[in-house]
């Protein structure tokens, strides 16, 4: 007997996650052409290959180029926070008041 699983939408979240670990290993284990599994479009056939990208532009993710912040479910201890995101309270209060000396 076939029984059909379906994805909840955590489950199809979840899936993602795998998509971009095929990718890695695509990558860095088997290269471009001797990968075990393949991807394809439902809509059209055609090969599709996993790209992180930015949600709000559609630019690829180049993770050096990223810095993290606390959310909002970060412990509120200023201290803490300031430790953990130093760069992104850098960046926050930005390049300051010039402290060049007068005559």
């Amino acid at each position: 007997m076939y029984v059909e699983y379906l994805l909840t939408d955590k489950g199809y979240d979840a899936a993602k996650v795998l998509v971009a670990l095929m990718a890695f290993g695509e990558a860095w284990f088997f290269g471009r052409e001797s990968e075990p599994v393949r991807l394809f479009s439902r809509e059209t056939g055609r090969r599709v290959r996993p790209e992180l990208v930015d949600a709000e532009s559609g630019d690829p993710i180049d993770v050096r180029r990223l810095f993290a912040g606390p959310g909002p479910s970060f412990p509120r201890a200023e201290r803490v926070r300031r430790e953990r995101f130093a760069e992104y309270y850098q960046r926050r209060a930005g390049p300051g008041p010039s402290r060049s000396r007068r005559p």
